[in-house]
């Protein structure tokens, strides 16, 4: 083994991480065949619903599906759901009903004459109990390109059940824009569902952004949910609020009049979740250059704390943020794609339960949630490394890169999770064990590549990513 010493150790490992990290940009959008292939939404132990768009209106379409186990036996469907609307307009809905839970689904869109349009493609129904992994991102933006790098690398992973979105799916609600969602997405939507909210941009008016928002046509034909839901899967709750007020001229910043209106939904189900509680919105109630909580949310705040909440999760600050208060774990997870900002602006406070925090890093949150043992593990990983904040071409790392990880609990007594600085602890006061890992960059071409500080086990690795230790200059 060649061993490398003083000055030369450096720039050889610099040079080994840009090889092993090569500037890869996958292929573009292509939106030519006129078709969006479908993704599932609404999934339950026993129903979901197959969407699917296509440019010119036509009837005739039909949903095959069968268990996977008897798709792989015998390569055919036994069952087959017509699309029930006879004049179906862009986009077309079919409910499937009367599933098996936690099972796993081939099924094929079609209508006469258009055989081939779409592959088979697979999901799985909730499972009525035992663990369940699911992935949350936001703020993909999908017509800035950079989105592309995500879903690349989450359709790689492996036994996730669902994926979270926090919003923000492209700029504007336009068809052509959000049509690179479904195109670069087409990957990792091939095989999980989709649980959504609704992020600001869905508003926004292809025609100009100081015009009155959009009915988000778009956001509700492609999902058709209400904007504020919830859904259980394996008596565990996830609560999916709304943000952003559209009658607000300021849609930035969520109002407290258009919050408060959801509070007593809210407590409703947070007092009847049965074994802990996810909660997602695209704006955040914590982020970096704000000392206190957002006071447009407060009503939600308060009850997330007489309910005690396992987490929050919001988008909107295009980074990766990670608080903690009073042992609730706040995750900002817009960084999915999105133009990001900086988090280092001078004289803007850092609020006291900040832990972590990175920005021109596009990645996902991987959530693993073990009911029985009221446990729930979140890993952040990093999937690509920017050079500029708005830059629309990435330093792949593959495979993807460990870059924060937490263990708390679902339900119970509030404590400090492991690995959590906790409220009213700033990063420079938890330096040392205990704290999430650290990403540093070598301040070169190569170096730009983020790496991970070793902190913790590699018995903590999820075997199909890896940590890098950075080898820093004096």
């Amino acid at each position: 083994m060649m061993r490398m010493t003083g000055k030369s150790s450096v720039m050889e490992a610099a040079l080994l991480i840009l090889v092993c990290s090569v500037c890869i940009v996958p292929v573009l959008a292509d939106g030519s065949n006129g078709y969006w292939d479908p993704w599932v939404t609404g999934t339950t132990t026993t129903s979901a619903t197959i969407t699917w768009w296509q440019e010119s209106p036509g009837s005739g379409w039909t949903v095959q599906y069968a268990t996977a186990g008897y798709y792989d036996t015998y390569g055919t469907f036994d069952h087959t759901v017509p699309d029930p609307d006879p004049n179906p307009d862009n986009f077309h809905h079919v409910d499937l009903t009367g599933l098996e839970p936690g099972t796993t689904y081939r099924y094929l869109v079609g209508s006469p004459g258009t055989n081939g349009v779409f592959p088979v493609r697979s999901f799985q129904t909730f499972p009525a109990s035992g663990p369940f992994t699911f992935i949350v991102i936001s703020d993909t933006h999908a017509n800035e390109q950079r989105f592309r790098y995500v879903a690349d690398a989450i359709s790689n992973e492996k036994d996730v059940l669902f994926i979270l979105d926090g919003g923000d799916y492209a700029s504007r609600d336009n068809e052509t824009e959000w049509a690179d969602y479904f195109t670069y997405g087409s990957g990792m939507l091939a095989n999980y569902s989709l649980m959504t909210a609704i992020g600001n941009h869905e508003y926004h008016n292809d025609a100009g952004d100081n015009l009155p928002p959009t009915e988000a046509y778009e956001y509700s034909n492609a999902y058709g949910n209400v904007l504020n839901y919830s859904f259980d899967c394996s008596g565990v709750r996830f609560i999916v609020m709304d943000s952003p007020d559209p009658l607000n001229p300021d849609d930035e910043n969520p109002t407290p009049a258009h919050a408060e209106s959801q509070a007593a939904w809210l407590e409703d189900r947070l007092a009847s979740s049965p074994s802990g509680t996810f909660v997602i919105h695209h704006h955040p109630v914590w982020t970096h250059g704000h000392a206190t909580a957002d006071a447009a949310l407060q009503s939600w705040e308060t009850l997330f704390h007489e309910y005690p909440v396992s987490a929050d999760f919001a988008g909107h600050i295009h980074t990766y943020q990670r608080f903690s208060v009073d042992g609730i774990p706040y995750f900002v997870v817009a960084n999915a794609g999105g133009g990001f900002v900086t988090l280092t602006d001078d004289g803007k406070p850092t609020p006291p339960g900040y832990v972590y925090g990175s920005t021109k890093q596009l990645g996902y949150l991987r959530v693993t949630v073990d009911p029985a043992n009221n446990t729930a593990t979140a890993d952040e990983y990093y999937v690509a490394s920017l050079q500029d904040y708005n830059a629309t071409t990435a330093t792949v790392l593959n495979p993807p890169l460990l870059a924060d990880h937490l263990v708390f609990p679902l339900k119970g007594t509030l404590q400090t999770p492991a690995g959590n600085a906790g409220s009213g602890t700033s990063p420079a006061a938890n330096p040392g064990g205990g704290s999430p890992l650290r990403i540093t960059s070598l301040g070169s071409p190569a170096g730009n590549v983020m790496t991970a500080l070793l902190n913790r086990s590699l018995s903590d690795l999820h075997p199909r990513h890896a940590l890098r230790v950075p080898v820093s200059p004096r």
